[in-house]
């Protein structure tokens, strides 16, 4: 069987320890653990050098655990690999910066650069810069039917045009309605600006921070984007974009959670916990501005 590495990096990440735990015995299961948690510990965006050991002592009893497990058969170049990412990150700083994801997402685009099978590095520079070129002019545009026009020919849309400009450079989506749908938005509307306005828009889907977000509510998601790092370090879920006429104008309305460290097992032998953050029942509702949401989270257990 073979992964590709989306997949793997989506089973080492997000769904592996809730999918496994129950079906893997458990001595298969702890050893997914030390690779698990070895990659978590070194996509961190600041590691520390007890990072650094932890994940190099996890990966050597991986791999040792590997043949005792699986048969020498299975220690692979790949397995044998994972002894050497540790300095690795300690050289060249952590895997993300290093990953050949945002390169790998842009060779269907190259393809679409040339035809035939003559000259195609030179095909694909051409297209290429003539396509700068021509973003360089879209930026030029003022009049929406020559954008829309532009558009037609490129087959492409702007995120704009698809939506309702707001101000902060957010665009809205989906307008959810025009009266709340939970009272305790307009609770927490009325808390933070000390008058609930008259009028007032929802949205459930808008773009901000250069991220697509959606309400908790969205029943159409590709992607759950509705669980945010906010400025403050904290956590929160998405419940809506309201959109009103007063100072500030937007106000994203967020499910603050109380998180607290957890450690869900411990390695006896090398001593290293296994930490994870989990919810508790205390959250509450509140408005933060836009440019508060820092970046998406994974939050299990909570969506499905």
């Amino acid at each position: 069987m073979y992964w590709k590495a989306s997949e793997m990096r989506a089973l080492l990440l997000f769904y592996g320890y809730v999918v496994l735990k129950p079906v893997l015995p458990l001595v298969y299961f702890k050893h997914f653990t030390l690779l698990s948690y070895g990659v978590y510990l070194l996509l961190k965006v600041e590691i520390t050098q007890q990072d650094i050991r932890e994940a190099r002592a996890l990966w050597e009893k991986f791999v040792v655990q590997m043949d005792l497990l699986y048969t020498a058969r299975n220690v692979s170049y790949n397995v044998h690999q994972l002894l050497y990412l540790a300095d690795s990150v300690e050289t060249w700083g952590p895997l993300w910066a290093t990953s050949c994801f945002p390169f790998e997402g842009r060779n269907a685009v190259l393809l679409g650069y040339f035809s035939g099978t003559l000259h195609i590095g030179e095909q694909i520079a051409r297209t290429f810069v003539w396509w700068q070129h021509l973003c360089l002019c879209a930026d030029k545009i003022k009049e929406e039917d020559e954008r829309s026009f532009f558009e037609r020919m490129v087959g492409q849309q702007t995120i704009a045009s698809t939506g309702v400009v707001l101000p902060g450079d957010v665009v809205g989506h989906q307008r959810q309605s025009c009266s709340s749908p939970d009272i305790r938005l307009e609770v927490a509307l009325e808390s933070q600006l000390g008058l609930l306005p008259t009028q007032i828009t929802y949205y459930s889907r808008f773009h901000c921070n250069d991220i697509l977000w959606h309400s908790e509510t969205y029943n159409m998601p590709k992607r759950v984007n509705c669980v945010a790092e906010l400025e403050d370090g904290t956590v929160g879920v998405i419940q809506a974009l309201a959109s009103f006429r007063s100072t500030p104008q937007l106000l994203v309305l967020v499910e603050k959670l109380e998180l607290v460290r957890t450690v869900p097992f411990r390695d006896m032998q090398l001593g290293i916990p296994f930490l994870a953050v989990k919810k508790e029942t205390n959250s509450r509702h509140s408005g933060i501005q836009s440019q508060c949401l820092e970046e998406k989270m994974c939050c299990h257990g909570v969506y499905s």
